[in-house]
């Protein structure tokens, strides 16, 4: 997500990571593109280069 569309990156984070209890392929966003198969995968590795 562009740093232009986050109001509170650390929120933004915190929530990314209440993500990773669960099991899922797809994320529909409130602004962008859906994640399409691999969703978590991809939110793990956006939590892993953005610490």
């Amino acid at each position: 997500m562009p740093a232009e569309k986050q109001d509170d990156p650390a929120r933004l984070q915190e929530s990314l990571k209440l993500l990773r209890a669960f099991d899922f392929d797809h994320l529909l966003v409130g602004d962008g593109d859906p994640l399409l198969g691999d969703a978590k995968t991809a939110v793990v590795a956006w939590l892993k280069a953005n610490p």
